[in-house]
């Protein structure tokens, strides 16, 4: 059964709609590179990363996170399940490069990536696009503060 919703034109979603008060959201798209090859192995630098990330949003993890450890020289694969969208990560330690990726249908302001990468992972290069999300009905059209240093 399809159950999305389609407006055409210029017409508004009904004040009743489920949709009426959802912005769409916002995702963050973000890249570090230069980062401890180390550190992009341990699963538990990886996930305390996230852990922290999650906590300082109140992000709210939905059931467990999905964790995959690939053999050496392979890095980590995290994926969290939110009650506001999700939270995936990916380590590639034999090039010293990591990406994040939360989409939260909520707003949710900046959150200090390239200080934790940095600190964390001795990120060398970190940078971050965050992408405000088109609301269903199209009247706000998307915006990206596009790549730029992490903030």
């Amino acid at each position: 059964m399809d159950t999305r919703v389609t407006v055409s034109g210029n017409t508004d979603l009904a004040s009743s709609s489920p949709l009426a008060g959802f912005d769409g959201g916002c995702q963050f798209i973000v890249e570090a590179s230069a980062c401890d090859a180390h550190a992009l192995r341990d699963a538990e630098t990886i996930e305390s990363i996230c852990q922290k990330l999650i906590n300082d949003l109140c992000l709210q993890v939905v059931g467990q996170p999905q964790r995959h450890v690939f053999p050496d020289p392979g890095g980590v694969t995290l994926l969290y399940l939110l009650r506001e969208s999700h939270l995936a990560c990916h380590t590639y330690p034999e090039f010293g490069f990591v990406t994040f990726n939360l989409y939260s249908c909520l707003p949710k302001p900046d959150w200090p990536w390239q200080t934790q990468l940095q600190r964390r992972l001795n990120a060398g290069d970190v940078r971050v696009r965050k992408i405000h999300r088109t609301r269903p009905n199209g009247q706000d059209a998307e915006t990206a503060t596009g790549w730029g240093a992490g903030q």
